[in-house]
């Protein structure tokens, strides 16, 4: 008799899966204070129509990094390298 038991092979596609460094958003996250990566993260997760991408990008630009309106929302919508390793 056969197992229902399915199996769960995720562990197993992350470690065949190269490791990739982390998006724009990502590495600006490691280069931040922990205030302010808090709250960057607090903006990425909030509503779109209440802060949008270009509001996070003008913040950025503050603080010393480039980061594309394209590499925010890829961000946001986790599809960024980024999304991968977690």
């Amino acid at each position: 008799m056969a197992s229902k038991v399915k199996a769960d092979l995720s562990e197993f596609f992350r470690l065949a899966q190269p490791a990739r460094p982390p998006c724009r958003i990502g590495f600006a996250l490691t280069q931040l204070v922990e205030q302010e990566a808090i709250n960057l993260t607090a903006a990425c997760k909030a509503d779109k129509g209440i802060i949008n991408s270009g509001a996070i990008r003008k913040w950025l630009a503050d603080r010393g990094h480039d980061v594309s309106v394209s590499a925010i929302t890829n961000h946001r919508n986790g599809v960024c390298s980024c999304a991968r390793e977690a």
